[in-house]
């Protein structure tokens, strides 16, 4: 929509961004997924998921891994390629994955929209069947017959999604232990059926801290949970461990924070250690891997996930955590930077094997080198008139010490200096710094060269870009109105490249400004940042 509006008032126009200089990049195409960590973490090309999702469910049994349940976009995956794709749906079948053999079967096996982001548990002593807890829902997969049947009474109602599981003893008597939303729900394995446990306190005592969004697992029979949602998308850092078997009001107990945040992190649990992996924190997706270690009651980061992951799942098989991918932010190699994709990828993590130890405490760094420029007017008082003043603003890794900007009017010989603040700040963890110059004593109707510098380790440069000044009385502007862009789709990255190459050529002369008008991206996260401005134009 392009609008003009005369005598606009200049305290709106405060609000109003200039979005300039999209830099490019050319990206080599490279199949990342092939390419292996280390024997600790590997990527298993052959083993990859057939019909990429999200919200899945990864089940280990009988020496396969079996994929259940979740729900795909096309343009999700559209250029991960279309090999064992039965027909499309949004709602993808069950996957069988046999670990020894290397051969991943996709079936025409339907769950269906009730049970995306469900949870799938296997009960003992039954080496054929996987139970598939919706909301409020109960499905019965027999792998040997190959059939699902709906177990019409389920007993105690919940809404199981996204939950954790175990197998715990209580009283003496075997259940199916899940973590659900608000509350831990036990599934009797003899009556295929939820039941109350009396003296159980099965209500979450941290629901004020967090709700939802938990991991857990369960070791040397106790429930240990970890993380979930709080305000504002931000992951909690609380760790608590339930033991049923205890008297009532002694049944939870608080264990130490973990250092970061994590909301819907999957946990496992490997050789009497916990493993939080994954998960989400303020928009930012995690690679991270944290061990939990009870009887010492520390943590200690391991070694990275190859890609960050969120709505993943994980399974433990051959004393070997399996991961499936849910979402993922694509790489530079894989031309999908920045973009929320449903990787192929099935993983596996070995923590008996794993030395690596990484500083609990410390973040990773944006690298800063994509910059994103962008301008706005600082001060209603001066965008038009004789002296008229811009901020330029863009993103520096944290190494980055100093900031300027260049600035010339066109045609002159010599750059002026314009020293920038910086200010640190975090997502998660990763961590960038923001770096704005105040440019004043600007003249109407102008054109200025201008380019940017972080220095530091590694001193980056923007390249040269031109910004003209508005007039010295101007009653009449140009600019654009647009907005829920999604920078986080490759797809919509290319319609908006689009849009914004129709503006070059049919704007540019009469000169303006974009407003964008919000849902930007869906996490707000670095990555969906650098992949606006940098996915190929």
């Amino acid at each position: 929509m392009v609008l003009k509006l005369k005598r606009v008032s200049l305290a709106v126009l405060v609000a109003l961004s200039i979005l300039v200089g999209i830099l490019c990049m050319d990206f080599s195409a490279k199949n990342a997924s092939a390419e292996n960590i280390s024997d600790v973490m590997k990527i298993h090309p052959s083993l990859h998921i057939n019909h990429p999702r999200r919200g899945h469910q990864l089940t280990a049994l009988d020496g396969k891994l079996w994929v259940t349940g979740g729900k795909a976009y096309y343009s999700h995956f559209q250029y991960w390629g279309k090999e064992g794709y039965e027909d499309f749906s949004s709602y993808p079948n069950v996957e069988c994955i046999d670990i020894k053999s290397g051969k991943v079967t996709y079936t025409d096996i339907k769950t269906g929209k009730d049970f995306y982001k469900a949870t799938a548990f296997t009960v003992p002593n039954d080496s054929n069947c996987i139970y598939i807890a919706g909301k409020k829902e109960l499905l019965k997969f027999d792998t040997g017959s190959m059939e699902i049947t709906e177990l019409k009474d389920p007993g105690e109602k919940a809404d199981w999604r996204e939950s954790s599981w175990g197998i715990m003893d209580v009283a003496g008597k075997t259940y199916v232990v899940l973590a659900a939303e608000e509350e831990m729900c036990f599934f009797d394995v003899e009556t295929e059926k939820f039941v109350k446990l009396a003296g159980v306190h099965s209500e979450y005592p941290f629901l004020d801290e967090a709700e939802g969004g938990i991991g857990g697992c369960v070791i040397n029979n106790k429930f240990y949970v970890f993380g979930g949602e709080m305000s504002g998308a931000k992951g909690s850092k609380q760790g608590w461990v339930f033991d049923p078997n205890n008297a009532n009001d002694s049944q939870w107990s608080k264990i130490k924070d973990m250092p970061v945040g994590f909301k819907s992190p999957k946990v496992e649990n490997v050789n009497g250690k916990a493993y939080i992996i994954g998960g989400v924190n303020k928009g930012e997706l995690y690679k991270a891997v944290i061990e939990y270690d009870p009887e010492k009651n520390i943590y200690t980061r391991k070694t990275n996930l190859p890609f960050e992951t969120y709505k993943h799942d994980t399974a433990v098989l051959d004393n070997k955590v399996w991961i499936s991918y849910g979402y993922s932010w694509g790489t530079e190699e894989e031309q999908k930077y920045g973009f929320r994709m449903h990787p192929p990828h099935i993983v596996s993590y070995s923590p008996v094997n794993d030395s690596n130890v990484i500083n609990a405490g410390s973040r990773q760094s944006v690298k800063g080198d994509k910059m994103n420029l962008n301008i706005t007017w600082p001060d209603a008082d001066k965008v038009t008139g004789i002296s008229q003043t811009i901020a330029v603003n863009w993103t520096a890794a944290t190494s980055s010490n100093k900031g300027y900007v260049y600035i010339r009017e066109k045609g002159k010989s010599e750059f002026t200096p314009v020293e920038a603040k910086g200010l640190v700040y975090n997502q998660g963890l990763e961590e960038a710094k923001a770096y704005t110059a105040i440019i004043k004593d600007l003249k109407p109707s102008t054109i200025y060269e201008y380019y940017a510098v972080s220095e530091g380790a590694d001193t980056i440069q923007s390249s040269i870009n031109i910004y003209k000044t508005q007039s010295e009385n101007a009653e009449e502007y140009n600019f654009v109105v647009y907005g829920d862009s999604k920078a986080q789709y490759d797809i919509t990255n290319e319609i908006n490249a689009d849009i914004l190459k129709t503006l070059n050529e049919n704007l540019s002369s009469k000169g303006g400004w974009f407003m964008h008008l919000g849902d930007f991206g869906a996490y707000g996260a670095f990555k969906e940042w650098e992949a606006w401005f940098n996915y190929g134009y």
